[in-house]
């Protein structure tokens, strides 16, 4: 059984999101709901969800800025209105994206998605560095100036107030190893 923490601003989509969950009673159990940012960090620190689906636009701190303030690894479908973040999503390793209003059949393959074994890691790093270094192809560490990794091998973000956060574990969490190691990513 999933638990799952609901994160979205508006009452309807997540009424809406709430109802189509119930569909799925018997592999999910909604555990929290947050409408805004804030709130969404202070519950899912707490309750640690395996899942969390996730708005893009919300009050206090985006989506992504949440994920990038949690302590917890969780897995990620991120729900929104536009396809406009799908690459970014991609890069936190979304386990899904879909756009609202959400279709049940959609919602089923997204939470098949979550229960299935994840790529193969290694292909995925390189796919995420081919997307990052725009240089169609990955890059051994110390080969391509315009990627770089700071002392210790970790992607360093910016916060909006200018201090910086290397990304918690589960960004790179399941490489196992040399993955990391090996493919450099581009600094942010």
């Amino acid at each position: 059984m999933l638990r799952v923490l609901i994160v979205e601003d508006e009452q309807g989509s997540r009424d809406r999101l709430r109802r189509l969950l119930g569909a799925h009673r018997d592999e999910v159990e909604i555990v929290g709901e947050a409408s805004n940012g804030p709130q969404a960090l202070e519950i899912a620190n707490a309750i640690r969800p395996d899942l969390v689906f996730l708005d893009v636009a919300l009050p206090g701190f985006d989506g992504f800025a949440l994920l990038d303030e949690l302590d917890v690894m969780v897995k990620v479908i991120f729900t929104t209105a536009s396809q406009e973040h799908a690459v970014r999503a991609f890069n936190a390793s979304a386990v899904h994206y879909l756009l609202k209003p959400i279709d049940p059949t959609q919602l089923r393959e997204a939470i098949a998605r979550v229960h299935k074994p994840s790529v193969d890691a290694g292909l995925r790093a390189l796919d995420l560095s081919r997307i990052l270094c725009r240089g169609g192809g990955h890059y051994p560490r110390d080969s391509n100036p315009r990627c770089a990794l700071p002392e210790g091998g970790s992607r360093v973000h910016s916060r909006p107030d200018g201090s910086q956060r290397v990304p918690h574990q589960r960004f790179f969490g399941d490489l196992g190893g040399t993955a990391q190691d090996d493919v450099r990513s581009c600094s942010p």
